[in-house]
């Protein structure tokens, strides 16, 4: 037999099967079809869950300037975003920015309790760096500062790249000098003197001539007295745009 006849005969073979299936066939292809769409909605759906969070949270965000403070939002505000559209990138934001709202108000316990349930939930997320770090800032306002070197040296080993790591490290010196441990801390903030710019540079110069002064065998050569601004253990801001598209949103300083 030529291999031409053999595929004939398999085509009209086949052609059989096809008639005598004709009901199953249709309906396979019917299941198919409406799978796709099932597919399709769902994912237009997620698509729209997503912009409708986002532009939820975009509300909440005060105008550039405002001087009405009473108008900024509060925490429930950004809870009620997270709550209400569980499982998207900007309840995630939500939940952060909400705990920021806590430590801004001053309730420090309560925003360390949301930091540590964001990070305990997201250990991998993208911005579980800066819940690590907004545990540390709010358990160092509460003056628990053990804890807070922790959490402190956690966020250091763990997020090397972090662009705000100067302010953890500056954070770590000063629970040293706190603790005086005046040549730990006077390391650090000599480095910070030099390597970075912009206020923690200019903080951690003060404190290095403080601690040089009162502690002349730190330094190889003694640097004016300058005032020292005592400033309050800060967590990153969540200011970039709230977006619905992968992971550029950037949260540190």
């Amino acid at each position: 037999m030529s291999s031409g006849t053999t595929k004939s005969t398999g085509f009209y073979d086949f052609l059989a099967w096809l008639e005598a299936n004709r009901n199953l066939v249709i309906t396979g292809v019917v299941v198919l079809v409406f799978a796709g769409f099932g597919v399709t909605f769902v994912r237009w759906q997620n698509q729209q869950t997503e912009l409708e969070a986002s532009d939820s949270l975009l509300k909440l965000r005060a105008p550039l300037g405002a001087v009405d403070q009473t108008k900024s939002p509060k925490p429930d505000d950004f809870l009620a975003v997270a709550n209400n559209f569980p499982g998207t990138r900007a309840s995630e934001r939500a939940e952060l920015l909400g705990a920021g709202a806590m430590f801004a108000e001053g309730n420090y316990s309560g925003a360390a309790s949301r930091f540590e349930s964001f990070y305990t939930e997201h250990p991998n997320h993208h911005l579980a760096a800066t819940a690590a770090f907004g545990i540390a800032a709010a358990l160092e306002a509460q003056g628990k500062r053990a804890e807070a070197l922790r959490a402190y040296e956690n966020v250091s080993t763990r997020y090397p790249t972090a662009t705000f790591l100067d302010n953890v490290k500056l954070s770590i010196a000063r629970i040293y000098e706190a603790d005086s441990q005046h040549e730990r801390a006077f390391k650090i903030y000599e480095e910070l003197s030099t390597s970075t710019s912009g206020s923690r540079s200019v903080e951690a110069l003060s404190r290095k001539e403080r601690l040089s002064t009162k502690f002349p065998e730190l330094a190889k050569a003694s640097s004016p007295n300058q005032p020292v601004t005592n400033t309050a253990p800060s967590i990153p801001s969540i200011t970039a745009p709230i977006t619905v598209s992968g992971t550029e949103d950037n949260v540190e300083e």
